[in-house]
């Protein structure tokens, strides 16, 4: 597990091998403030297109983000626009960090 700052979130990011190459590319889950992304290391793109630590960790870092905006989303009272969306990543690219911290 790694955890990620997004904005003023961290974000907890699951590799899972468990996972078939058919499954979506990431599950992103929240309970109130906790965000976490569990990313799905038998899709394709991940075993096909990252082949080394630098593309791994940047690309979680984007997953880390894509979390962080669903569940930024999710607190809206109302769906929204594009703009808004924009906005929301915006943020997240902003004030994220790719100094992660390893858990063991």
């Amino acid at each position: 597990m790694r955890l990620f700052r997004v904005a003023d979130t961290t974000v907890k990011v699951i590799l899972d091998s468990s996972m078939s190459p058919n499954d979506q590319f990431i599950v992103p889950d929240w309970i109130g403030p906790y965000v976490v992304v569990t990313v799905n290391t038998a899709h394709p793109f991940w075993e096909m297109r990252l082949t080394t630590d630098p593309e791994r960790t940047l690309t979680m870092l984007f997953y880390a983000i894509d979390g962080y905006v669903s569940w930024r989303t999710a607190q809206l009272h109302e769906p929204p626009d594009a703009t808004e969306l924009i906005k929301i990543r915006d943020e997240a690219l902003r004030f994220s960090t790719l100094h992660e911290t390893e858990i063991s």
